[in-house]
């Protein structure tokens, strides 16, 4: 390739941050040096970079409810000026539904030529028996190929001998209701910020306070704050504890087999 090839992740939990280092040292072991950015909270989206027309993009971003996370619905600083794309869409061995062929129309719209798609396999930020401890060994020889797959995707697309994928645009499934974490011990709280640092939506204020309006409306619940919480502060309410473990639990029944990375790529001529 003549551009840069950047990857870039939106990691709520980490394990979209793992895909995403895995598939930069595919793309290592193949010659590239990949340019990497973050795009998980506002402040990192109005940095992104200013992608040219020999660029290609990798996008890897976690599916939540078989959805694109609604933070990035609305990103008006993304513009692809022509450049490549490559849709990431990391989920935990449930389903991806929607979300795959969402972003690569919403990359479509800001810009971007959509060559590749893949669902990719991490552990599941809910329920950590689904796609426990992946990506794994295999995953890593399996984005290795996938990089030198996309390597030579990009070439082929630039010769002119294949087409952008297809994508659907019908109308996706609705976003699904879901709880919202909480300050557990308001005493423990130390105001470090973290957790307002890292909400993809903005909606925690200094010292973890939220409207509560604004999170039932806008919170996605991608735990980024449970996560990140140094003091183990933060959490989903005990009742809504209760019901998740239950839900998940019939997901993780249901989901038991191993699934595996799949990809599609644009049509030759």
């Amino acid at each position: 390739m003549t551009g840069n090839v950047y990857v870039g992740a939106m990691s709520p939990t980490g394990g979209t941050a793992k895909v995403a280092a895995m598939l930069c040292h595919g793309l290592s072991l193949h010659g590239v040096n990949p340019v990497k950015f973050d795009f998980l909270t506002p402040a990192q989206r109005a940095l992104v970079p200013n992608f040219e027309e020999d660029d290609m993009v990798i996008f890897c971003f976690p599916v939540f409810t078989g959805r694109v996370p609604k933070s990035l619905t609305v990103w008006p600083q993304l513009h692809g000026h022509g450049s490549l794309a490559v849709v990431g869409a990391v989920y935990g061995n449930r389903a991806c539904d929607d979300a795959p062929r969402e972003m690569a129309a919403l990359l479509q719209d800001h810009g971007f030529k959509v060559i590749a798609a893949a669902e990719l396999l991490a552990q599941h930020s809910l329920e950590p028996r689904l796609a426990e401890g992946r990506p794994d060994a295999a995953d890593a020889a399996w984005l290795s190929e996938f990089a030198r797959q996309l390597l030579q995707t990009a070439t082929d697309f630039k010769a002119g001998h294949l087409h952008e994928i297809t994508i659907d645009r019908a109308p996706y499934k609705p976003y699904s209701p879901h709880p919202h974490p909480i300050v557990l011990n308001p005493a423990r709280c130390r105001s470090c910020k973290v957790c307002s640092r890292f909400c993809p939506q903005q909606l925690i204020a200094a010292g973890g306070i939220a409207d509560e309006n604004e999170l039932t409306a806008h919170c996605i619940n991608c735990q980024a704050c449970v996560a990140r919480c140094p003091y183990h502060n933060r959490a989903l309410p005990p009742q809504a504890q209760a019901i998740l473990q239950q839900k998940m639990e019939q997901v993780w029944l249901n989901n038991q087999a191993r699934k595996e990375n799949r990809a599609c790529f644009g049509q030759h001529n």
